[in-house]
């Protein structure tokens, strides 16, 4: 440190050690030259899928933040191991690795890399084995998020196929919920509760059935309820999970929980609950990094602010559920099972608005931050700003405030850290950027690694959301 050699630097969870970037390529070209390069390579894959799978267990409980927020910053060299599983065609090690950052891949907005690291080491060889089940089923689950339902319905059943044959218990468990899931989101609730009455009936004969997996089958299970007209069912099944969350310390889940209980509340016509519990569900998910819960929530709050009669409020919180997916890199509404409920809120607040006064209350959604998001979510609503004044940024919970903005109301980034920036709000990866900008990957690496920095963000999706702002004027 005293040298310069190794830079030390303090985060919000601790500290962190790191190289300068031609300090670290030297270090490279002597591994190479000394011919212990694939040694460390080797150790370092092995640390980090110790790392994600001790994760992967540990997730569903107390430590929950602290976990997805090393995974966040462990980012990059996740990345690494993955990119060494893939050169060296180590597939059982990659599926295995990248099956176990499902949660991470989902929660840090990053669906679509996750995706296309588990198609990559899926397509290195057909074996069959318990790792290849769990990346199918990881896969289908990030391709559900991603509005590709078709394959998550494929994934899923060739899981559950796999499963079969291999005579895996557990594999074959979650194999049968992530297809009920599929179905589920496809709109077929009789076949995808048949499968997840089950998929449940087996994770209890295996005495897991307090685990996530099995608390994720049983709100899948009250969607599929919902669904049928079985209101009654899907709210004790959603109470039966909340209870379960608050045993095991979990905030995640506990907040899709209520999400899914608001929803069935508010077909059962109880609007009063259904509010209560989807805000309860915004402000579990506002702490923690759960897109799904918050912009579900916020969804469905639009829809009974409209049939509440506030046709205006509505359309904003529609808008401000739009930027939250758009934000994640999840899909909208286009084959949803909601569709119908989210194409009719659409419509009946266009006709109380009209058309012009519709589209710049979705688009004033749109362009609220997440705290504003929030606070309207919340009924707490702030007052619009005057005429020229510019709306203040302002920083999620727990997280940094940005750094001093510049004339352009946002931390100075170099040309190329602009560039980078915008590259990371399309939903490439590191790899991918140094490709389109003829670049060493490390070096892409390191811009990433000062942006986050400069910005005072800790996320991926926190810089597409930043890139975002700017693009419609910083508001």
């Amino acid at each position: 440190v005293e040298k310069s050699i190794v830079l030390r630097e303090e985060t919000p969870d601790g500290l962190r050690f790191r190289l300068l970037t031609t300090l670290r390529a030297y270090g490279e070209e002597w591994l190479r030259t000394l011919g212990e390069e694939r040694t460390l390579l080797r150790r370092h894959r092995d640390y980090y899928l110790r790392l994600a799978e001790q994760a992967q267990r540990d997730w569903f409980g107390p430590e929950q933040l602290g976990w997805l927020r090393r995974l966040e910053r462990e980012h990059a060299n996740l990345s690494a191991a993955l990119d060494f599983c893939l050169e060296a065609a180590q597939n059982h090690a990659g599926m295995r690795l990248a099956a176990a950052l499902r949660f991470h891949w989902l929660h840090s907005g990053r669906a679509a890399e996750g995706r296309r690291w588990l198609e990559r080491c899926l397509a290195l060889t057909a074996w069959v084995t318990a790792p290849r089940v769990r990346a199918l089923g990881a896969c289908a689950l990030l391709a559900g998020h991603q509005g590709d339902l078709d394959a998550a319905a494929r994934l899923s059943g060739l899981g559950r196929e796999l499963a079969e044959r291999l005579g895996d218990p557990l594999a074959l468990a979650q194999a049968t919920h992530h297809e009920g899931a599929a179905a589920v989101s496809g709109g077929d609730a009789e076949r995808g509760a048949a499968l997840l009455e089950e998929a449940l009936a087996r994770y209890g004969a295996l005495g897991v059935a307090d685990h996530a997996d099995a608390v994720l089958a049983r709100l899948a299970l009250a969607v599929a309820a919902d669904l049928r007209g079985d209101t009654d069912g899907a709210i004790e099944l959603c109470r039966a999970g909340l209870v379960i969350c608050r045993e095991r310390g979990d905030s995640l889940l506990q907040a899709y929980a209520l999400y899914v209980l608001a929803r069935a509340e508010w077909t059962a016509g109880d609007g009063a609950r259904a509010t209560a519990h989807a805000r309860d569900a915004v402000r579990l998910a506002r702490d923690l990094p759960d897109p799904v819960a918050l912009a579900g929530a916020v969804e469905l709050l639009a829809w009974i602010a409209e049939t509440d009669g506030g046709a205006e409020r509505a359309a904003v919180l529609l808008g401000a559920a739009h930027g939250l997916r758009r934000a994640y890199g999840f899909a909208g509404m286009s084959r949803s099972v909601l569709l119908a409920h989210h194409q009719g809120c659409l419509q009946r607040t266009r006709r109380a608005l009209g058309q012009s006064a519709h589209e710049a209350a979705f688009q004033r959604g749109g362009d609220l931050s997440l705290e504003q998001a929030v606070a309207w979510a919340l009924g707490q609503a702030p007052r619009r700003p005057a005429p020229g004044r510019p709306t203040p940024r302002q920083a999620t919970p727990g997280r940094p405030t940005p750094g001093p903005p510049d004339r352009h109301g946002g931390p100075p980034l170099s040309p190329r850290e602009s560039q980078v920036a915008e590259l990371v709000a399309e939903g490439l990866s590191n790899r991918q950027i140094a490709e389109r900008l003829s670049v060493a990957k490390r070096t892409v690496d390191a811009h990433v690694e000062h942006i986050l920095t400069k910005l005072g963000f800790s996320s991926r999706t926190r810089i597409a959301a930043w890139v975002i702002e700017r693009r419609n004027g910083g508001r």
